[in-house]
């Protein structure tokens, strides 16, 4: 666990980009992206939901690397589903978006949304989601190239990755095909999944590789996410929140 969320800090301080997903080349030193780092948690949150779910505050230092000496601060999300207890990092900014969740959907509504929120959709609000990790080929696109099973879950099928970038990336119909095979019930957005999605495409996925950059970049603003975070009217859906982070939609 310790390696992905070693990232994730790394990605905070030197990119502030607030997303923990860059995409590299595979050949890339994965090694030299992550630092050694000491921390301790120092406050713990219970959010009395039906998973456990708890906010850990985590005080650390970095150990190694450019930034040896520099201190940090994190929030990570830790809860438990049939026994199983997940630990994973918790971005502050979408508090928010969850607090409407829990106060709005129903216990059993189900979130399709990308991998990297569905860790914190769970153990926050106590839903459920179509998706909370990688594939393990995708995850090598990505600058940890590291899962820590035991603490994160087993990774996706290529299948369920697949079937959630469809329905994310192209029109509503996909959306809601896709959102009927996973009995989903909502939509969950982010307005960092357009540039993390735009680099899926043409780095990992190849698709419009015979387009130019500005014809892909056409076709990445006519997908159903981009529209969702425009607050575009989509036929079949609801905008039901917004803020400045996350959009959140209602399959009709």
């Amino acid at each position: 666990m310790k390696k992905i969320l070693f990232l994730f800090i790394t990605c905070i301080l030197l990119v502030s980009c607030g997303n923990p997903e860059v995409v590299v080349e595979q050949e890339d030193s994965l090694d030299s992206l992550i630092p050694v780092v000491d921390y301790e948690d120092v406050n713990i949150e219970s959010l009395g939901n039906r998973y456990d779910g708890v906010i850990v505050d985590v005080q650390g230092t970095i150990m190694s690397g450019e930034h040896q000496g520099k201190q940090f601060m994190r929030q990570d999300i830790v809860y438990s589903v049939d026994k199983k207890s997940f630990r994973n990092y918790f971005l502050a900014e979408l508090r928010p978006a969850f607090d409407w969740i829990v106060d709005n959907t129903p216990e059993d509504a189900i979130f399709l949304n990308w991998w990297d929120y569905g860790h914190m959709i769970r153990g926050y609000t106590g839903r459920e989601v179509v998706v909370y990790s990688p594939s393990e080929d995708l995850l090598w696109s990505l600058a940890s190239g590291q899962w820590d099973v035991s603490g994160s879950g087993d990774f996706s099928s290529d299948e369920l990755i697949s079937d959630v970038l469809f329905g994310l990336l192209f029109d509503a119909g996909r959306t809601a095909v896709v959102m009927n095979k996973y009995y989903a019930d909502y939509v969950f957005v982010v307005d960092v999944d357009l540039n993390v999605f735009g680099d899926i495409i043409v780095y990992k996925l190849g698709l419009y590789s015979d387009l130019s950059d500005e014809d892909r970049f056409a076709k990445i603003q006519d997908s159903v996410i981009a529209k969702m975070l425009e607050e575009s009217s989509i036929n079949g859906f609801e905008l039901v929140y917004t803020d400045n982070f996350a959009k959140i939609y209602k399959k009709n």
